[in-house]
C-alpha cells in the first residue's frame, strides 16, 4: 500500500504508455511493481497474448480482465506480494518472453538497476536473460539511489519515465512521458526514445 500512494499519477501516465507496447500474439512478463501492476487497467483485450508473474496480485487482476495469465509459484514474500525462490526461478526458465516489464527500487550510474532483496534480484535477472524486448519503469524519484543488488544494466533496458536527468540520457535508452503537459488537458504519452 506504501508503495502504491508513490506517485500514483505518474505511475499510471508511465504504465499507460507501457501497454501500449504490448501487441497481441506475445508473450509477456510482469514484474511484481506496483507500476507495472498499473499497466493492467490499460492493456486491451487480446485473445492470443500469455502473461505471465511471479505476482498473485497481478494474476488475479490479470484474470479479472480475460486476460491469459500465467503465475509462476513459489516461497511467497509478503512484503512485496511476490513468488520467489527456486520453484519459481525454474518455472521462468521456461518461457521465451517478446518483452517484459520491470519496476526497479534504483537507478545509479554506477549500480544500475536495482532493487533490495537479492532473491528477487534473482527472479528478475532470470527473466531478463530470457526477454527479447526489456522495458523497465520508473518515476524520476528512482534516480540516484541504490538498493542491495544490481539486476540490469545500461545496455539492453529501455526505461520510460516521467522525466529523465540529462547526466543519464546519454546511458540509458528512454521513453519519456510528460506528466504535466505545458498545454492542453492531456499528458503527452508518445514519448522519445533516445
Amino acid at each position: 500500500l506504501e508503495r502504491e500512494r508513490t506517485e500514483p499519477e505518474t505511475k499510471k501516465i508511465i504504465a499507460r504508455r507501457a501497454a501500449q507496447l504490448v501487441k497481441d500474439g506475445s508473450c509477456v512478463y510482469m514484474d511484481a511493481s506496483t507500476t507495472v501492476a498499473s499497466m493492467i487497467p490499460f492493456l486491451p483485450q487480446m485473445k492470443n497474448t500469455y502473461f505471465v508473474t511471479n505476482s498473485p496480485l497481478l494474476a488475479q487482476k490479470m484474470a479479472e480482465r480475460n486476460l491469459i495469465c500465467y503465475v509462476t509459484g513459489g516461497e511467497l514474500k509478503i512484503s512485496t506480494n511476490a513468488f520467489i525462490g527456486s520453484f519459481a526461478l525454474e518455472f521462468l526458465k521456461r518461457f521465451n518472453f517478446d518483452m517484459g516489464f520491470f519496476g526497479t527500487n534504483g537507478i545509479h550510474p554506477q549500480a544500475k538497476f536495482t532493487t533490495p532483496d537479492p532473491q528477487e534480484c534473482a527472479i528478475k535477472s532470470t527473466v531478463i536473460s530470457k526477454c527479447f524486448n526489456i522495458y523497465i519503469l520508473a518515476d524520476h524519484s528512482k534516480f540516484d539511489n541504490i538498493a542491495t543488488a544490481t539486476f540490469c544494466d545500461f545496455n539492453r533496458p529501455i526505461l520510460i519515465t516521467d522525466t529523465c536527468d540529462d547526466k543519464y540520457k546519454s546511458l540509458i535508452k528512454t521513453i519519456e512521458v510528460n506528466p504535466h503537459p505545458a498545454s492542453g488537458n492531456t499528458p503527452s504519452t508518445a514519448g522519445n526514445t533516445k
